[in-house]
């Protein structure tokens, strides 16, 4: 019986063994595979920035018999579209397998590697599209598509794709459309979008504490449904000296070597901004001064689509009173203009205390409205 026992152990350690091996050969296999992608990845991004370093070899020289010939408006733009678009699709493959790579069991120190991986590959599409951007200004092929376009979705779009950077640097980003626009514009929301998108995200880049505040407001309303419209980014961060101003909307160029050492950049996205407003019949312009931050605009024509101006407004709480308690200026002027626009009388309040004292001479008045 004892032997019987003992060949029983003996039989389950031995199917316990077997299934054990057959587990290991499994996660090896998986292991490999692993493996596998990630060097496939390695050798992919290894390919696309030798292919990139030798683009831009024939860059330079295609520019200097070019230059020697007269035709460097024609030479260069082409090429550098037809690379730059060449080159998109292989980093796009980079993206693809390092974000199938990243869902896969990695240790401590693949899984750095492989964040490493398709961290660069962004930065490196994100350079393609400017170069992209920037070579299609230049030879004059940007094109702009007019449609019509609700211009409140377009800025609070920014606003939310960038308020969790904001959040984790502790700064107010606020967005306002005045309620005097049209609720429908008819123009090109990409563009709008992308220069707001550049110039909304420099501001939260360059700014440690404070606010930035993005604005859309009617400048003036001209013949034939025609209106002009001012975007404004106003930021509390670092600022640029006068003399670097000049030289912040020239390509590959930055305000100065500190700030491209710590905030890196390639130093396009000013000139294509100020591309697309150009073409959009507009002019960007900045002011700004050291340590006090900056404020950038520019002023677009629209043709509104129904509804007349203030299209955006309501008067379904009007003669109630708005009570807007707030020591922050911008956030003040934002809740003080959609109020009024509503209808509301504005009582503006900036601590406890004098909310206390208002609300107390508003509930003495005779027939005081809601608040």
């Amino acid at each position: 019986m004892e032997n019987r026992s003992e060949n029983g152990s003996n039989d389950d350690l031995n199917r316990r063994i077997t299934e054990l091996e057959k587990e290991l050969a499994k996660e090896k296999l998986k292991s490999k595979k692993v493996e596998n992608a990630f060097t496939m990845a390695q050798d992919e991004l290894r390919a696309i920035s030798d292919k990139l370093l030798e683009t831009t070899k024939q860059q330079q020289q295609l520019l200097q018999s070019a230059s020697s010939a007269g035709q460097t408006s024609g030479g260069k733009p082409q090429f550098t579209a037809k690379m730059t678009h060449e080159l998109r699709t292989p980093l796009n493959g980079i993206l693809g397998m390092s974000d199938l790579l990243l869902k896969t069991s990695l240790n401590g120190e693949q899984r750095d590697q492989a964040l490493v991986i398709n961290e660069s590959a962004k930065a490196l599409l994100e350079l393609i599209n400017d170069f992209l951007d920037f070579s299609r200004i230049q030879s004059g092929r940007a094109e702009l598509e007019i449609i019509d376009f609700e211009l409140t979705a377009s800025v609070e779009a920014i606003a939310d794709l960038l308020s969790d950077q904001a959040k984790r640097k502790g700064i107010e980003l606020i967005s306002y459309v005045s309620p005097r626009l049209p609720a429908v514009l008819k123009g090109d929301p990409g563009s709008i979008r992308q220069v707001l998108l550049n110039l909304v995200s420099n501001a939260v880049k360059f700014t440690d504490r404070g606010s930035v505040f993005m604005e859309a407001e009617l400048l003036e309303a001209q013949e034939n449904d025609q209106i002009m419209v001012r975007f404004s980014v106003k930021d509390t961060g670092i600022g640029i000296d006068n003399v670097d101003t000049a030289k912040l909307f020239e390509p590959f160029t930055q305000a100065n070597l500190a700030v491209k050492r710590e905030f890196g950049g390639t130093g396009l996205g000013l000139t294509i901004s100020k591309g697309l407003v150009n073409l959009m019949g507009g002019e960007l312009s900045v002011a700004s001064e050291k340590g006090k931050g900056s404020n950038f605009w520019f002023d677009v024509p629209f043709q509104q689509v129904g509804g007349g101006m203030g299209g955006t407004a309501t008067r379904a709480l009007n003669g109630r009173i708005a009570l807007v308690v707030s020591a922050f200026q911008p956030m003040s002027k934002v809740l003080d203009s959609y109020a009024n626009a509503w209808g509301m009388r504005v009582i503006n309040t900036d601590s406890i205390e004098s909310t206390l004292t208002m609300l107390s001479q508003v509930a003495q008045q005779p027939q005081a409205g809601a608040v």
